[in-house]
């Protein structure tokens, strides 16, 4: 689906601007005396709506919305014998995560003043895959840890560019034989080895 959006992106020309996408995009205006020119400036601007988000998604996902999401995740034909719209709530979701991804992307590109379909290719969308398998999607702390892991490890390794399909694609593969449920799911899996240990003993 995003790879058909960004192909549509680049044959619309008169729509969307093609391969050039939408050059000249403003910085952010200020709010009273509050500037957003500066690097850090934008950097705060960026955090505060992080975190106003992420107290968002936490909220929905202790909602009784997010409560019926979880269980079309696990069971989605168990909730529909219960009387639960699958489908809607399915788009729902896809709504509500679009809403978060275009947040992002306004913050993006005023930040870059521009944002073209280049920026969004196969490797844009391959990490944002690995984000979620490595940290899990099980809650919104998964691809936070995601994120935390991948980019420390591209930092660690930054140096050695050539390697970095290797590191990502090993890991990839490893967390989905060993931890298929995301690095997230380990606090869960420790404390079981540790009561089953205690049962044992």
């Amino acid at each position: 689906a995003g790879e058909a959006i960004r192909m549509s992106w680049v044959r619309f020309k008169g729509i969307f601007g093609g391969h050039v996408g939408f050059p000249n995009v403003p910085s952010p205006e200020g709010i009273g005396i509050i500037n957003f020119q500066g690097t850090i400036p934008y950097y705060m601007l960026v955090l505060v709506i992080t975190l106003v988000s992420l107290v968002i998604m936490y909220r929905l996902e202790h909602s009784r919305v997010g409560m019926v999401i979880k269980s079309i995740n696990s069971q989605d034909r168990l909730a529909e014998t219960v009387g639960i719209s699958t489908r809607g709530y399915r788009i729902l979701t896809f709504v509500i995560g679009s809403a978060f991804a275009g947040v992002g992307g306004v913050l993006l590109a005023h930040y870059l003043h521009s944002i073209n379909p280049t920026q969004f290719g196969w490797t844009f969308m391959l990490f944002i895959f690995m984000y979620v398998v490595i940290g899990g999607r099980a809650t919104i702390a998964g691809p936070i840890i995601g994120v935390a892991v991948l980019t420390g490890a591209d930092e660690m390794i930054r140096d050695f560019k050539v390697w970095v399909p290797f590191v990502y694609g090993s890991i990839l593969i490893v967390m989905l034989l060993v931890l298929p449920t995301g690095l997230e799911s380990l606090p869960g899996r420790i404390r079981s080895r540790l009561q089953i240990g205690k049962v044992e003993g």
